[in-house]
């Protein structure tokens, strides 16, 4: 995790740099994700937005912005049955 380069086979530096931020976390595992994005040739551009993104991380995590939903079993179903395409076959067996 932070802002890095890729090495080329001698151990050299080259091309954009690179950060790989926390995006999310999975709600059934509570495991993190993890994004990486490229930002451009610029090491100071690529220090700025990884802090804003860590800031913006930080936001969510502590001030409980991200969202946890549960849905039973019985909300998804019907979910999907009342979706347009579900309710014009005349078989379930026709569902695909």
């Amino acid at each position: 995790m932070g802002f890095y380069r890729r090495k080329n086979k001698q151990g050299k530096h080259y091309g954009p740099w690179y950060i790989q931020y926390p995006k999310e976390t999975d709600p059934l595992t509570g495991k993190v994700k993890y994004a990486c994005e490229k930002v451009g040739f610029s090491k100071r551009m690529a220090s700025r937005a990884f802090a804003r993104e860590m800031l913006k991380w930080q936001e969510r995590k502590h001030l409980g912005l991200e969202k946890k939903e549960t849905h039973t079993f019985g909300e998804v179903v019907d979910w999907y049955l009342s979706l347009p395409s579900t309710r014009q076959v005349k078989s379930i067996y026709k569902i695909r």
